[in-house]
């Protein structure tokens, strides 16, 4: 410690003696000497643990293909991302651990989402961070049918960041979805063990950015296409939106009236004469 009560650190390097003229790190650290007299006098200096280092996942989900036709001839699909982390504490924010897409409806294998799912605050270090993305077919009347799901590993990703503050960015990829028991079944570690040898359900294509949690602060994002809808732009799409896509899933059918269908419209259409004529005063 030197006379202006500052203690100075130092980078000594780590020597393996089997790897002679190696590279094998450094360690900051600094050593106090001080006269024994003036020992009691002077406080050792103050260790405080280092601040916990936060990370950000955003997803967007762009497409999906190739999905499974639940309806026979199409299928009203929508994705749910939920993540596996006991160190997350982004749900106090209103970023949910389980985060599902809108609905394209009327889907014939193709779908298209541009959606995103927003995961603040995961705390460094962790046991274990996994996302999973599930497939399900949704109904306006009873629970959403389950199609397949997917699981991606984020531990190594997020331990990167946390070592090197440098942002991850993965660019459009593509990953296939398996069937399987259920969403809900099974722990995180084994529920998905055996879906590599399930059917293939379809693809999803997604985009991920990994970031620390002060990087993430200055470029804000909304879930889903929320505001602040930036980094990037997400833009609602026109298929499966529509009402004729959203109608398109109640199927109505007519019994076979035979001459009735005929003879209908006469009927009809001398009610109608009949009204006509005692709105005028003639009946």
């Amino acid at each position: 410690m030197d006379k202006k009560q500052q203690v100075p650190t130092e980078h000594r390097p780590l020597i393996n003696p089997a790897l002679a003229g190696q590279n094998c790190g450094s360690m900051e650290m600094w050593v106090e000497m001080i006269d024994s007299v003036r020992a009691s006098d002077i406080k050792a200096a103050e260790l405080r643990k280092p601040p916990a280092v936060e990370i950000e996942v955003r997803l967007v989900i762009r497409t999906c293909t190739n999905v499974k036709l639940m309806d026979g001839t199409k299928t009203d699909v929508k994705v749910v991302v939920e993540l596996e982390c006991k160190e997350y504490e982004g749900a106090a924010m209103g970023f949910p651990k389980m985060q599902p897409t809108d609905v394209h409806h009327g889907s014939t294998g193709p779908a298209i989402y541009n959606w995103r799912a927003v995961f603040p605050r995961i705390v460094m270090p962790t046991k274990s961070c996994t996302m999973d993305l599930k497939l399900y077919q949704a109904n306006s009347l009873s629970a959403d049918q389950f199609i397949g799901a997917v699981s991606v590993d984020l531990r190594r990703y997020v331990e990167t960041v946390a070592r090197n503050m440098d942002q991850i960015y993965i660019e459009k990829a593509d990953l296939q979805v398996s069937a399987g028991s259920g969403g809900d079944e099974g722990d995180g570690e084994d529920k998905h063990e055996d879906a590599g040898a399930e059917e293939n359900v379809g693809q999803i294509q997604f985009e991920m950015w990994i970031m620390t949690q002060s990087e993430a602060n200055q470029k804000r994002a909304g879930k889903g296409r929320d505001d602040p809808n930036d980094f990037p732009q997400l833009v609602t799409p026109s298929e499966g939106r529509g009402w004729g896509d959203v109608l398109g899933g109640f199927s109505f059918s007519l019994p076979d009236l035979g001459l009735m269908k005929k003879i209908i419209p006469l009927i009809l259409f001398t009610l109608l004469c009949l009204v006509a004529l005692k709105a005028v005063g003639l009946l």
